[in-house]
């Protein structure tokens, strides 16, 4: 089929926003004023296919480019017309540009593993709530309201709203702006100063909404912009008089004000990479920091699982049903959501798969750093080949399989706990406690009077706007030390199987601004709740939380939470292993983190030979020292378990006086 593309002109914004303002997503690139004001750069075109909105792209270099087409109806078969549209213009691959996690998981759900992503974080959008930038609420905003009110001490001013008769006014602003500017290259500056020229000579017709700021009767700062969906506003253009102190807080804290209330949500596009954009950018505190990828394929066909790998697949299930006591509904959702056969390792018994494991790929935090981490899932053998060291045989091809993929950890929570004693013996040793809180109902009283009276806790419905559940999630792990890290994927398998279970979400809100302060993951057990992850700004708002379990259900006599660290009372329960798996890697990252640090260690490693040697580190490097270089004074002689205690627990070993607490749940165990 051949697809008739139409250059996109203004007079299309209709047809185009009719798709937009349907969309969930908040990608900047949606917004029609967008799509039209910058075509004469990217000679976009568009096309109606079966009720989907089909938007192309011609570069300078003549390769194509396509947004995720917008409709409802079969996405597989839209994707298959533009691939070989992209064929017949010359193309070897389908590229999708823009794409984010949700638009990803879609296309990873109708083509597995069939896609290859890149992205860059310069593209990123920056998202936040209309209400955070209109009153400035908190501490938090404390910087940005001493900028608003010594403006307004100390000038003259008025906000007006932007009308046609502005424009003159402002693109002379915008005139004195590009002079001044001297970060970006000038061919950059003119593109953008067209694209503003053309929004705004065709303002009203791209339904724009605008405002600006006259000082002693002369503007000196607009900003303006245009919708994306129906609760996501986009903020295209900010320009201000520098040499006016505090104006550029002004002229986004009034804007963001008269923005009309139905907008939830401000898109302030992206940084592009300009680091004084990027700081300004995150000392507003986004609610959603909008990650989008190029996606590729060269083929949507269907891809034919070979026998073997059917059959391999059929016989681990085989296995995990008579190794675990999991229901077949979680079997089956494993299998088809985490299940892939490249992270699949098997071990064979006369011909016969019996033993198996699964090294799922994670990122784990450290310091300002990570470390590319695996979480090793599924170890289970056949009742009649224990006892043989199949799954002895078998890890030690996991550990150096990893070493060879460059992972620095790998890490597994034991079924039992004698299996703590099988795999220290593969170098494993116990990082991780588990910690946990009692709260009963003769607490509530005590738990009520710190409560936060400017929150409120509400059940997740599955409407409300994942990507700023999964933004807050993602930031509050990002900002715990040695804390294995969740993808969205992995977020939305981790809700999916809390609901199986009968769990639920609660998500803390701000009253006023709505924006979420806080998250729990909570199961019943009898006629009691488990916490099983918790998240929240402060103290104050996981009382809001204990409160309200209580208040709700007036049989809970108990809450049993997971916490982070200990208090002085508490004793962690060893919870799950871990063990360096690449020695060489995990320095690189652990230099960059303590570039001070300075020592000398001599690893000892059974599995894995390339880890075995002498390291020195000093001057923020490391060097693995020649066997024939003679052993530097006060080397310190560890173990692979030891030297990985010393990297993720007692660091005080390796002379860094520092108390961590590594973390690990969630990985639907």
């Amino acid at each position: 089929m051949k697809i008739e593309f139409k250059p996109i002109s203004v007079e299309d914004k209709e047809k185009i926003a009719a798709f937009t303002c349907k969309t969930t997503s908040q990608n900047c690139d949606f917004a029609v004023m967008n799509i039209c004001s910058w075509q004469f750069f990217y000679h976009s075109e568009y096309a109606i296919v079966n009720d989907f909105l089909i938007l192309r792209f011609k570069f300078d270099d003549g390769c194509l480019g396509y947004m995720f087409p917008l409709g409802d109806g079969d996405v597989r078969s839209i994707l298959d017309i533009m691939l070989q549209d992209a064929i017949q213009n010359g193309e070897k691959d389908l590229c999708l540009m823009g794409v984010t996690l949700d638009e990803k998981q879609q296309l990873d759900r109708i083509l597995p593993d069939r896609f290859h992503y890149i992205s860059k974080r310069d593209y990123f959008d920056y998202i936040y709530r209309r209400l955070d930038l209109a009153a400035l609420k908190g501490k938090r905003y404390q910087s940005k309201r001493n900028h608003v009110n010594k403006f307004t001490n100390k000038y003259n001013y008025e906000y007006v709203e932007l009308t046609p008769d502005l424009i003159p006014e402002c693109l002379e602003v915008e005139e004195r702006w590009r002079a001044d500017n001297t970060v970006s290259d000038y061919e950059t500056l003119l593109n953008e100063s067209r694209s503003m020229t053309l929004a705004l000579k065709n303002f009203e017709k791209l339904g724009g909404m605008g405002g600006a700021i006259r000082v002693d009767g002369r503007i000196v700062a607009f900003s303006f912009g245009s919708p994306i969906n129906e609760d996501t506003f986009c903020v295209h253009v900010e320009k201000a008089d520098a040499n006016i102190e505090g104006l550029y807080s002004v002229i986004n804290q009034m804007f963001s004000s008269h923005i009309p209330e139905k907008y939830t949500f401000v898109n302030r596009e992206e940084d592009l990479g300009i680091e004084g954009l990027r700081k300004a950018k995150l000392s507003y505190l986004p609610s959603i920091l909008l990650e989008k990828y190029v996606a590729i394929i060269s083929d949507t066909s269907e891809v034919n699982i070979s026998e073997e790998d059917a059959e391999v697949k059929n016989r681990v299930m085989d296995l995990w049903r008579n190794c675990f006591s999991d229901t077949e509904a979680f079997v089956q959702f494993f299998f088809s959501r985490k299940y892939k056969r490249s992270n699949t390792l098997v071990g064979f018994d006369n011909g016969e798969i019996v033993t198996a494991m699964q090294l799922m790929p994670y990122k784990m935090t450290y310091g300002n750093n990570h470390l590319e981490s695996a979480y090793i899932a599924g170890v289970c053998t056949q009742k009649e080949s224990r006892g043989k060291g199949l799954s002895s045989n078998l890890m030690q091809e996991a550990l150096v399989t990893l070493n060879q993929r460059n992972v620095d950890i790998a890490t597994l929570i034991p079924a039992t706990e004698n299996l703590f004693d099988f795999y220290a013996k593969s170098g494993f040793i116990t990082v991780f406690e588990k910690y946990e809180q009692v709260l009963t109902r003769e607490d509530l009283a005590n738990n009520k009077r710190c409560v936060s009276d400017d929150h409120y806790v509400e059940e997740w419905d599955k409407k409300c706007n994942f990507n700023e559940i999964y933004s807050y999630f993602n930031k509050s792990e990002c900002e715990r030390d040695l804390c294995v890290v969740h993808t969205y994927e992995d977020w939305m398998d981790v809700l999916d199987d809390l609901y199986n279970d009968g769990g639920k979400m609660l998500i803390v809100r701000d009253s006023f601004s709505k924006g979420i302060s806080g998250l729990a993951l909570v199961l019943k057990e009898d006629t009691n709740f488990q916490i099983k992850e918790l998240m929240t700004d402060n103290e104050a708002l996981s009382a809001n939380v204990y409160c309200y379990l209580f208040s709700n259900h007036i049989d809970c006599q108990e809450l049993t939470i997971r916490t982070v660290t200990p208090d002085n009372k508490e004793q962690g329960v060893p919870f799950a292993m871990a063990r360096v798996t690449n020695v060489s890697q995990l320095l690189n990252v652990y230099v960059k983190e303590y570039p001070t640090a300075s020592f000398a260690v001599e690893i000892l490693d059974n599995q894995i030979a390339e880890n075995r040697g002498v390291y020195r580190v000093e001057n923020g490097a490391f060097h693995k020292l020649e066997e024939s270089v003679t052993r530097p004074e006060n080397l310190i002689s560890m173990d692979i378990s030891q030297f990985t205690e010393a990297i993720l627990g007692k660091k005080s070993q390796l002379g860094i006086e520092e108390v961590t607490y590594p973390y690990i749940s969630m990985m639907l165990e």
